[in-house]
């Protein structure tokens, strides 16, 4: 045993490498090339609904007032574009992001708790003693339909409460008849107080994704004010909200996944090197690798302007020995114009529209 093993550590210091994939780990060697899963940074992006915050649905509301008055920072992050706007005063949207993401929910998130995905079975052939065979039967049940929880940090002003608010007031105005969804709306057949939210979770260099899944069909379900209970001579904690949200179908690594995400973040476009295009639309590293400011090295960060990310997008990395392997990375970028950022020379970086199809 000792002549094996002295054979077998000579032949490890040799390679410095176990291919767990085709041989045994006997002596469970630590491998600098097989890392263990450690979890890193998580990001949530929920996307901007498509409420119709017009003058007469805000009129029907003492808050929807208050809030389009006092709060139009806030009451703008829930219709995306102006959607739904009509043309006469009583239809007209006067305060809309222009963002497909609301920002405040993705800086100000904690924690989420996703879903597993599970396989149903079903038993066949049942003999007269009794013996049964287990067959697989679908995941359906565990991707279509289901709920899960975001946790956020409440703001002094109560920001991350009065979104909510607006949000599920207005959806209980629509089943009640009390608020109604914009022609627009109607024509397409959207449900337009609902979401999508992504959930990246990042490895420790604040980039490279380990994870990623997309919930479809998302709309709010609580506002929870008893966070904000307070006894006398009680503790003084940060206020966190925890917020349920029922989903219609959940995906996980499915690059699919990334190419929505980038079109949905590059309002239809997507990011381009010399015209062009990879064959699932993710732009190759090189294309954004100077527009990029999320890197932890201390040398870009005094070069970064810290304050003014309002991209993400999704780009693929090759490593390797010989360059034939790919990674996908989160990255930041400052502010971007995407009518003009086709042709500009400055950064390598353009912009261009999607292919039908």
């Amino acid at each position: 045993m000792a002549k094996n093993k002295s054979r077998y550590a000579k032949r490890l210091e040799k390679n410095r490498h176990i291919d767990e994939l085709n041989y045994y780990n006997p002596y469970r060697l630590g491998d600098p090339y097989s890392d263990m899963m450690v979890k890193g940074l998580p990001f949530v992006f929920i996307t901007t609904p498509l409420l119709n915050l017009n003058n007469q649905n805000i009129k029907q509301s003492e808050f929807f007032k208050y809030m389009s008055t006092n709060n139009k920072g806030l009451f703008k992050l829930l219709n995306y574009n102006g959607f739904g706007s009509g043309e006469s005063a009583e239809t007209q949207i006067n305060t809309y992001s222009s963002k497909p993401f609301i920002h405040l929910l993705s800086n100000k998130f904690k924690s989420i708790d996703i879903n597993d995905t599970s396989l149903s079975s079903k038993q066949y052939g049942e003999t007269y003693y009794g013996y049964k065979m287990e067959l697989p039967g679908p995941i359906i049940d565990s991707i279509n339909g289901g709920q899960i929880n975001i946790t956020f940090q409440e703001t002094k002003d109560l920001a991350i409460a009065k979104i909510f608010k607006v949000w599920t007031d207005y959806m209980e105005g629509i089943a009640r008849g009390k608020f109604y969804t914009s022609n627009e709306a109607r024509r397409q057949k959207i449900i337009d107080y609902t979401c999508s939210i992504y959930y990246f979770l990042l490895d420790f260099d604040g980039e490279t994704i380990q994870y990623y899944c997309k919930y479809t069909g998302c709309m709010p379900l609580n506002v929870p004010y008893s966070a904000l209970q307070q006894e006398v001579a009680g503790g003084h904690d940060p206020v966190e909200l925890g917020i349920s949200f029922n989903y219609s179908l959940k995906e996980d690594l499915d690059p699919s996944i990334l190419t929505d995400f980038n079109l949905v973040s590059s309002n239809a476009k997507t990011l381009l090197s010399g015209g062009t295009m990879d064959v699932m639309y993710i732009p190759q590293d090189s294309a954004v690798m100077e527009g990029a400011r999320n890197d932890i090295y201390e040398n870009l960060y005094e070069n970064a302007d810290m304050t003014s990310f309002d991209t993400a997008a999704v780009v693929l990395e090759n490593y390797g020995d010989n360059r034939d392997k790919y990674r996908y990375k989160l990255k930041f970028f400052e502010s971007v114009n995407f009518d003009d950022a086709e042709n500009d020379s400055t950064t390598g970086t353009g912009l261009g529209d999607l292919p039908n199809g």
